[in-house]
């Protein structure tokens, strides 16, 4: 067996701790039964109006909240300022055992509060034995065919798979740097799944072309990580981008 190369070190012991890491905050938040979807879409604060404005609902109307109203407060939390990625961080860290969470809004001028409760996930615990299988079978290639820029790229690209797989890992203590780190890593894998997929289909076999330089055309695909990701900052597309990313994503990532 090969020993592993430095670029295989540097992948296996950067990308696994990470993902272990919100593993860890997954399996919490699942045995605490903290697995919630806040089913709205809001805005970004602007300079006029710095709190977010409901536009919309993912399920079905959250409460009484109508489209325009205004989120002042979740819990004990001020909302002036604070993006959607931030509002969802909010959530977890406010919302009690039962999954509801107070929130004060404003509507027409006058204020609103409300308790309501979060659309609970049938069945959160599927996904986790998918997210270990993944990771073991990454480590397993790597370990095994060490140095192979083909293993590499499958390593890199089961790793997001691995990790967008990790079932709403929000940290339930209200970390909100954490929060937003995780937000990062799951941009970046959303970024490099589809593109590294069809590089791995290019590289494969191995032996064929292994050492010419790569096609730069697979990366056109990465358009669906800032597409899928764009709710995080309040961005609304338009529902053909948001579908053809779905669609992108479903063919190239999850196999």
């Amino acid at each position: 067996m090969k020993r592993l190369g430095a670029i295989d070190k540097v992948l296996l012991f950067l990308l696994v701790p990470i993902w272990g890491f919100w593993f860890a905050i997954s399996l919490y938040n699942l045995a605490h039964d903290r697995i919630g979807v806040l089913p709205i879409v809001v805005s970004a604060p602007t300079i006029a109006n710095p709190y977010p404005v409901v536009r919309g609902f993912q399920y079905e109307p959250w409460g009484n909240l109508k489209i325009g109203d205004r989120l002042l407060r979740i819990g004990r939390e001020e909302l002036r300022g604070v993006w959607p990625i931030g509002l969802f961080s909010r959530v977890q860290k406010e919302m009690d055992p039962r999954l509801r969470v107070s929130i004060v809004f404003d509507r027409d001028g006058q204020r609103h509060q409300e308790l309501v409760t979060l659309f609970q996930v049938p069945f959160p615990w599927q996904a986790t034995p998918v997210t270990v299988l993944y990771t073991v079978l990454a480590i397993l290639l790597i370990i095994r065919a060490p140095a192979s820029r083909l293993i590499r790229v499958v390593f890199v690209v089961l790793m997001a798979d691995a990790f967008l797989e990790v079932f709403y890992c929000f940290a339930p203590i209200g970390l909100f740097a954490v929060n937003y780190s995780w937000a990062a890593v799951a941009f970046a894998c959303m970024v490099v799944g589809g593109p590294l997929s069809l590089t791995a289909v290019i590289l494969f076999p191995e032996h064929v072309g292994s050492t010419n330089a790569l096609p730069k055309w697979p990366w056109f695909f990465a358009v669906a990580g800032p597409i899928e990701c764009s709710w995080m900052v309040g961005i609304s597309p338009a529902p053909a981008l948001v579908y053809s990313a779905f669609l992108v994503d479903l063919a190239l990532n999850r196999k």
